[in-house]
């Protein structure tokens, strides 16, 4: 099984717990180099929901997500979800 798989196949808190953790364990980097954190983690958080990274973002768990045209934080990180992509993609449709 993948890694796609099994991210796709969790609930939104359990990703919401992995992406928790996941800062926790590099919270040391995220006031000195913020573009090495998500350079390296944004593609384990492409399967979360806006509403559960909204609250990731309020609670400073999640510094910056772009959903589609939804914006959350400031600009750091940009995530492709399915959602957003098929949003883009089916103007015509």
């Amino acid at each position: 099984m993948s890694s796609i798989e099994i991210l796709t196949a969790l609930s939104d808190d359990d990703r919401a717990s992995i992406i928790t953790g996941v800062v926790a364990a590099i919270r040391p980097l995220l006031d000195t180099r913020l573009e090495l954190v998500f350079a390296d983690t944004v593609s384990v958080i492409g399967g979360v929901s806006p509403a559960t990274l909204d609250r990731l973002r309020k609670s400073w768990q999640l510094l910056s997500v772009k959903t589609g045209n939804r914006r959350l934080c400031r600009a750091a990180a940009v995530i492709a979800t399915p959602e957003s992509m098929n949003m883009e993609g089916s103007g015509n449709a």
